[in-house]
């Protein structure tokens, strides 16, 4: 198959697997109801991963491909994929944060973040340094599925950040889970020391809003009306927003 019909390929694979994802589809039904929350919209963004990993190995694990040719498949095609995938999850949880806001009476805008270039192209470039995709595939899907689980994470945080900004006060709560990488045998101190309600600075100084690869900890916030703000300097009347 030519390189070019690959690149297409995986494209297609990528966009069937999301659609045929028996853990994708009760995930779309719950946004489509507006009851999604944040840890929906974590495994929607580990799930958006699967399927992307998934149409690279179905294509690239190929024998018969030399290293030039993985080379230029991969180094076009990763980068697409990941914007792709930022694509579809920052929309997930851009729906989900305005659903809390609006249940919230929370009446400000979604912050939305920007794609991290960075993350794409060191991603890309460990995949080319590669001569065949079967010897990076473990680390890209690692790379992946923490890539799309930070675009949830920055959208959550962002999001608290401009609301504790304006006035609100913001609190987030991080519960430790032992799935994913974790397990019961072998605790990950990391998280654990993580897990608690932080008000917002300590939550944005110690990292809770982080997360290593193939961790799934229930991370969420909780934003309620904060100091009173002066809105109108002639007659120096005050609301709470």
């Amino acid at each position: 198959m030519a390189t070019d019909a690959i690149v297409q390929k995986i494209a297609k694979d990528f966009k069937v697997n999301i659609n045929s994802s028996a853990a994708i589809r009760p995930l779309q039904k719950k946004l489509l109801k507006g009851t999604a929350t944040y840890k929906d919209a974590n495994k929607y963004a580990i799930e958006t991963s699967k399927a992307l990993g998934k149409a690279l190995a179905d294509n690239l694990i190929d024998d018969t491909l030399s290293a030039a040719e993985y080379r230029a498949i991969i180094s076009e095609v990763l980068p697409a994929g990941l914007s792709a995938t930022f694509d579809t999850v920052k929309e997930y949880s851009e729906v989900v944060q305005r659903g809390l806001n609006e249940r919230a009476k929370i009446n400000l805008k979604v912050v939305v973040p920007k794609i991290d270039a960075e993350a794409v192209t060191t991603t890309t470039a460990k995949a080319v340094s590669a001569a065949a995709y079967a010897e990076v595939s473990g680390v890209v899907d690692q790379d992946t599925m923490n890539f799309a689980q930070n675009v949830t994470s920055r959208v959550m945080r962002d999001n608290a950040t401009f609301q504790n900004n304006v006035g609100y006060t913001v609190t987030v709560e991080r519960i430790y889970d032992d799935i994913g990488v974790h397990n019961r045998k072998d605790p990950c101190q990391w998280c654990i020391e993580k897990e608690g309600i932080w008000n917002y600075e300590d939550a944005n100084s110690n990292g809770i809003f982080a997360r290593h690869p193939g961790c799934e900890c229930t991370i969420i916030y909780h934003s309620k009306k904060g100091p009173q703000l002066q809105t109108n300097w002639r007659n120096n009347e005050w609301e709470y927003i």
